[in-house]
C-alpha cells in the first residue's frame, strides 16, 4: 500500500510575486517532517511532508509577513510592491499532492488555528485544477504544472483569504493535519 502525501515545497519563491499580488505563502517552518524532494522550480527542492496515515501527525508553517499598506480604491489592482489590495489576499505555495485511486485520503487545513480547508486526494490526473473551497468567500487552488514520475501532482498553490482573516504586518500561520 503507498501511503498518501501532501507536501509543500520550502521556498521563498524567485520571481516577483509582489509585481502579481501574491505573497509569499512559506518564510519559516514551525514544525513537520522535512524531505528533500522535486519542484516545477528549479530552485526548490525541501518540503514539509504530512502523511494522511495518522491525524495526530501535521505540517505547520508561517507565510511572509501580509504588507501594512494597502489600495484604497475597490476595484482595481496596484502593482506597486508591498501594497495590498482590497480584495481577498492571495497567498502563493508550491505543492505537491499524491494521486491514488485506490486509497483516497483528506487533509485538514487550518488558517491561523481555525479550520478552513479539507483537501482530498485527487482521484486521477485528469483535473489539473483543483478547487477547495472554505469559509467567508475563501478557497484554495492548486494549478497543476506536471504530473512527476510517481504519478502525483505538482505545482503551485493559491490561497486566498479574506482580509477579515489576515492582520497586516503580521504571518499567516498554517497547520496541514493528516
Amino acid at each position: 500500500m503507498r501511503h498518501c502525501t501532501i507536501s509543500i515545497l520550502l521556498i521563498i519563491l524567485t520571481f516577483n510575486l509582489s509585481a502579481q499580488n501574491y505573497i509569499p505563502g512559506y518564510r519559516s517552518s514551525v514544525s513537520g517532517e522535512e524531505l528533500n524532494y522535486h519542484s516545477p522550480q528549479p530552485d526548490a527542492g525541501v518540503s514539509l511532508l504530512v502523511r494522511s496515515e495518522d491525524s495526530t501527525l501535521f505540517i505547520e508553517w508561517e507565510s511572509a509577513p501580509i504588507p501594512e499598506t494597502r489600495n484604497p480604491e475597490p476595484g482595481t489592482r496596484n502593482t506597486e510592491p508591498g501594497t495590498r489590495n482590497p480584495e481577498p489576499e492571495t497567498l502563493l505555495l508550491l505543492a505537491g499532492i499524491d494521486v491514488n485511486p485506490e486509497d483516497p485520503h483528506k487533509w485538514k487545513v487550518f488558517v491561523n488555528n481555525k479550520h478552513f480547508f479539507t483537501i482530498s486526494s485527487p482521484a486521477d490526473t485528469l483535473g489539473k485544477t483543483l478547487t477547495w473551497p472554505g469559509p467567508e468567500g475563501s478557497s484554495l487552488v492548486f494549478k497543476v504544472k506536471e504530473v512527476d514520475k510517481y504519478g502525483d501532482f505538482m505545482g503551485y498553490l493559491f490561497c486566498h483569504l479574506p482580509a477579515s482573516v489576515v492582520k497586516p504586518g503580521e504571518p499567516v500561520k498554517f497547520r496541514v493535519v493528516g
